[in-house]
């Protein structure tokens, strides 16, 4: 999915309230997904927080229902 449709179909005002950018960590079907998959992201949103200079309100994750199994 696009991250931008997604967000500008919530809201389509939300880009003038924030600054966000947008990620793609993996390009896999989400029924393919495994704990080192999110270990990985646990492990690379700790980085950004650490070394992320500007103020960060979040972090959104999004995942395909199969993951939630």
């Amino acid at each position: 999915y696009d991250v931008d449709n997604v967000f500008n179909y919530a809201n389509p005002r939300i880009h003038q309230r924030f600054n966000m950018h947008c990620l793609s960590a993996f390009n896999i079907d989400s029924s393919q997904m495994t704990y080192q998959h999110v270990r990985d992201l646990a492990i690379t949103l700790s980085y950004m927080i650490k070394n992320i200079t500007a103020p960060i309100i979040g972090f959104m994750i999004f995942h395909g229902t199969d993951t939630m199994s």
